[in-house]
């Protein structure tokens, strides 16, 4: 400990002398031990004496948004999947389901009736290679954008708080998405310029999910990546674009006059309506969209629910706040309870007939000939979901009209 403390003394009086790129590689390597070692500071003095003039960063604009722009780099702070995962999955709740449970809970078509388990049998849906999975541990919970790309993006130079939140994140939808884990071991930690999804159908999906990743997270993509990203991007019907979740506001907590005791504060996270982008470029029901988002989530806290799955939409619970007592001095109105959330289902295109499922895949309805239909959302045309025997193609957008173009 000592010996840390005197580096820590050591590298603040020489860099004082004039930063040399040496010193300042050496102390990116050693800062995280020495901020363990109590150097508090460490993150701020690096930042003001080592980067260089910070300027205005490249971008590009690609579906809607501004994505930063810039080669690849670690900083000189080598890669280690232990900076972000930290010992495991996240429990951010408390209610003994880590978040790998959460999400897999959420994107299941079908869940068995136990209560005990944080994720029962069911089925689910890999959505990049449309493979249909019977269990559990068949699947995987992916980080869109994989750790390791993340650190040579800009992560390397995140405090270990954000890289945690990161690996961990309910916030956004697109960030972790449940596949098929031959899918995800095969994608291991290689960008759009260097893998797709087997399923060509996900192409659009994917990359509109990729860049909501990183434009959230102020993360950086290469010339090879951005030029894959708008490759896949020309699989989509129409011009994709996509629109972000507004933070939530940090809460404003008024004053207890003296001599009232203060009651302490609850404040319950809320989820988006539906924060994903559709897989036909036309946005969900979001917050107001805006062509350029500089969202920076903060770690924490994170949220106790999940947003709208990509596989199967998200039913979103709407919470009845506590009404506050009017001010009547001869009656004193009891507060209505907080009464359990209630799910509203996104709803789905009236069709004219209810046809019967005969087709195994998009390309074999195409060769029948079988009329396409307009669905509730974008421009884009397809057929019934009712016209599929399981597995079904996969429905993006949950308006019960798939393979649209």
């Amino acid at each position: 400990m000592l010996a840390l403390f005197l580096a820590a003394v050591w590298f603040s009086i020489t860099i004082d002398d004039g930063p040399t790129t040496e010193l300042c590689a050496q102390l990116a390597t050693v800062r995280q031990t020495l901020k363990l070692a109590g150097w508090n500071g460490v993150d701020e003095f690096y930042s003001a004496n080592c980067l260089p003039e910070q300027t205005a960063p490249e971008t590009t604009t690609i579906a809607g948004l501004e994505l930063k722009t810039a080669p690849e780099s670690d900083g000189g702070v080598a890669y280690g999947r232990w900076m972000y995962e930290q010992g495991g999955w996240d429990d951010a709740d408390d209610d003994g389901c880590d978040t790998r449970e959460e999400v897999l809970a959420a994107e299941a078509r079908t869940l068995a009736d136990d209560d005990e388990a944080c994720v029962p049998d069911g089925t689910w849906w890999s959505w990049y290679d449309e493979r249909e999975i019977a269990r559990a541990s068949g699947m995987d919970v992916d980080h869109m954008v994989p750790l390791a790309e993340v650190h040579e993006s800009g992560g390397w130079r995140w405090s270990n708080e954000r890289r945690f939140a990161y690996a961990n994140d309910l916030t956004l939808a697109q960030t972790l998405t449940a596949v098929s884990a031959s899918s995800n071991r095969s994608k291991g930690r290689r960008d759009p310029a260097e893998w797709q999804p087997p399923a060509e159908l996900a192409w659009c999906q994917y990359a509109q999910d990729w860049i909501a990743v990183k434009v959230f997270w102020g993360l950086s993509a290469d010339a090879d990546e951005v030029a894959a990203l708008r490759t896949m991007l020309a699989e989509c019907d129409g011009a994709p674009r996509i629109v972000l979740p507004t933070p939530t506001p940090t809460p404003t907590i008024t004053p207890t006059p003296s001599g009232t005791p203060a009651a302490t504060p609850t404040v319950t996270p809320t989820r988006a309506a539906t924060p994903g982008p559709t897989a036909t470029g036309t946005p969900r029901a979001t917050p107001s969209p805006a062509a350029t988002v500089t969202v920076s989530p903060s770690p924490s806290p994170r949220p106790v629910a999940r947003p709208t799955p990509r596989p199967t939409p998200r039913l979103t619970p709407t919470a009845t706040p506590v009404p506050t007592p009017t001010a009547t001095p001869t009656a004193v109105p009891t507060p209505t309870p907080t009464p359990t959330a209630t799910r509203t289902a996104i709803p789905t295109p009236t069709l004219t007939a209810t046809p019967t499922a005969r087709y195994a895949s998009c390309q074999a309805a195409i060769d029948a000939g079988e009329e396409r239909v307009q669905g509730s959302s974008g421009g884009g045309r397809g057929f019934p979901v009712e016209l599929f025997s399981h597995p079904r193609p996969r429905d993006g957008d949950g308006d019960g009209v798939v393979c649209e173009r």
